[in-house]
């Protein structure tokens, strides 16, 4: 029998382990095997070879074999218990004792202890759920209050100042150089590593409960504590909040814009490097670990229920928010901000969402307009003016800033329509593209609040930045948003707003490759409001703004829409004649078949087939609806 087979090499183990999980169907009939597959697993959590023991005591790291048979075995109690939950409910105070006991012991280390943890969350039936959580949600929340009140004082930067002089350049160890200082670290070390491992179980178990629809009357404990760690890692932006030795100080903050899939596991040469790099990975962890814990309780009723909550997001995740760079931002608005709108009750959008986006929209569209002209600016400056010193690593450094103002302004468009997803069916039913009940209640809820004229005003700034792909983007969906362009609060920004906005981007040589689209839109929005009075003569206003165009030629391209305006194809030929002074020439076309000082070049003459352009063949047309 499996259960009987006794051995203490970790590869026969670790499958054996892997068996018990695939026979979880067949355990179900069998509760006294359930429950010596079960002492079995919790047997190999506690596995280690024979030099290893007291290790954990001792603080000293297990072998990697030991570790990974020790994390797989954790792994396969979570298996079962997700498989099986009624059938070891019965056990539960069994298990609970053994888990309290191991931990008590010190056998297991903080991360298996928290995966324990996770596996009695797992198997807790509902109707017993609030009782038997009550005191794990307690001492959860007490281990927080127990824990250091800033950044600062998790990573030791106090202590740090008076000792990175010693740590830097040295060929002994910290332990021959300090020994006191050494210990200080290491208990500042598992200090902080508790702080990662909660975050992490909490944040793995929620997964598992608040989809279920149980009750949570812990969130808000739960929000308060993911908050207030979010808002200090953030503070670490702000030099005048986060302070410390440089050595230190730059390193830990320059870690919150690097992905840490990608973060490199280079070998330390000193023991400063050593404590560099071990404060900048719980750094980068911390960060991933709020954004993660915060994602993950915004599927939860119970979050927007706190009091006040729409405030202290603002206060706390954004408190610091001038001192972010691009990358951190980029992340904040995926991570964070989006899961907090796109997954707030019907009950409380209305409150909420306003409160939020008001700010939000205000300030980033300031920032992105300022970045965008600065970037504008600079390239402008450079282009002019040869004898410009631009160096490799400066234009390196040029590019690399670019490209993260591209990646934050298209996170911030797709923040700001997942708000209006909308396809081109017609919209008076609201059906949204791959939507959910909830997608399409945010949509509906959208078109018919403020908050409809935040997220416009928001998509229009970006909009004539020069970003093909975020602008095209954003056509495209005021594209599928016309079916409702004739409604308020719309129909005011579809008449005036977005129709001058496209223009300009008509008008811009920048967007050659999206002039169609602009056309298109540009059409459309003329012809849906061509019957409503105000919204009419404000776009007729707009076009005799333009150049070449006078109320004659405004009235005989009026009087051939009326006659041929039908077919969307041939209003977007009449546009095109309408708009041809306006309309944008790439930079590298601008002197294109030009006359020069010289007269006029010679050209290869080509017989070409006379096109009527308002009859035109190609392609497909269609009746307007």
């Amino acid at each position: 029998m499996i259960s009987a087979y006794s051995t203490n090499n970790p590869f026969v183990i670790r499958h054996l382990l892997s068996i018990m999980v695939a026979l979880a169907e067949v355990l179900r009939e069998d509760e006294k095997m359930l429950l010596d597959f079960i002492q079995k697993m919790f047997s190999a959590i506690t596995f280690c070879y024979p030099n290893e023991q007291n290790f954990i005591q001792r603080g000293i790291i297990l072998s990697e074999e030991t570790r990974y048979l020790r994390s797989k075995a954790v792994g396969s109690l979570i298996k079962l218990a997700t498989a099986l939950p009624n059938h070891l409910m019965a056990m539960y105070n069994n298990f609970y004792t053994s888990a309290i006991a191991l931990a008590e012991a010190q056998s297991v280390t903080n991360t298996e202890k928290n995966k324990l943890i996770e596996f009695l969350l797992t198997i807790i039936k509902q109707q017993a759920f609030q009782t038997l959580m009550d005191p794990v949600i307690s001492a959860w929340i007490a281990e927080f209050e127990s824990l250091p009140e800033s950044v600062s004082d998790a990573l030791g930067l106090r202590e740090l100042a008076t000792y990175v002089g010693k740590l830097n350049g040295r060929r002994h160890t910290l332990k021959q150089i300090d020994p006191g200082f050494a210990d200080f670290l290491k208990s500042k070390a598992s200090e902080r590593q508790k702080i990662t491992g909660s975050f992490q179980a909490m944040t793995m178990w929620l997964k598992r409960t608040v989809p279920n629809g149980q009750k949570e009357p812990y969130i808000a404990s739960i929000c308060e504590k993911c908050l207030q760690w979010m808002s200090r890692i953030h503070s670490i932006t702000d030099p005048a909040a986060f302070a410390g030795p440089l050595e230190i100080v730059s390193v830990v903050r320059s870690a919150l814009t690097l992905d840490i899939s990608k973060k490199l596991d280079i070998p330390s040469k000193t023991e400063l490097e050593t404590v560099q790099n071990s404060l900048e990975l719980w750094t980068l962890q911390m960060r991933d670990h709020t954004h993660a814990l915060f994602g993950t309780l915004c599927s939860s009723q119970a979050l927007y229920e706190v009091s006040g909550i729409a405030e202290t997001f603002l206060g706390t995740v954004f408190a610091s928010a001038e001192h972010f760079e691009n990358k951190l931002w980029k992340r904040v608005i995926v991570a964070v901000a989006k899961p907090f709108i796109t997954g707030c009750p019907q009950q409380y959008r209305s409150t909420i969402i306003p409160t939020v986006l008001s700010p939000l929209v205000s300030f980033l569209g300031l920032k992105l307009s300022n970045e965008w002209k600065e970037l504008v600016d600079a390239g402008l400056k450079a282009s002019e003016e040869d004898d410009v010193d631009m160096t490799d690593e400066t234009l390196k450094s040029e590019i690399g800033k670019e490209r993260l103002l591209r990646d934050f302004t298209r996170s911030y468009v797709d923040f700001l329509l997942s708000m209006i997803l909308a396809t081109n069916e017609e919209l008076s039913a609201y059906k949204l593209r791959k939507s959910t009940p909830e997608a399409q209640k945010l949509f509906e809820f959208t078109l018919t609040s403020p908050v409809a004229v935040l997220v416009v005003q928001g998509l229009l700034q970006v909009m004539v930045f020069k970003d093909v792909i975020a602008s095209r983007k954003i056509v495209t969906y005021f594209t599928r948003l016309l079916p409702v362009a004739g409604q308020p609060p719309l129909s005011e920004f579809f008449g005036r707003n977005i129709f001058i906005a496209a223009l300009e981007v008509f008008h811009d040589g920048y967007f050659t490759d999206m002039h169609n689209e602009c056309l298109g839109l540009i059409s459309q929005i003329y012809w849906r409001l061509r019957d409503q009075p105000e919204s009419a003569a404000i776009t007729r206003a707009t076009l005799l703004s333009l150049p070449s165009i006078n109320e004659r030629v405004l009235a005989d391209f009026e009087q051939q829409v009326e006659e041929k305006g039908k077919d969307k194809k041939t209003l977007n030929a009449l546009f095109r004649l309408l708009l041809r002074d306006i309309k944008g020439v790439a930079v590298s076309r601008t002197h294109t078949e030009s006359v020069t000082f010289f007269g006029e070049q010679p050209k290869l003459i080509r017989p070409r087939r006379r096109r009527d352009v308002l009859n035109e063949e190609d392609g497909e047309g269609g009746p307007i609806s």
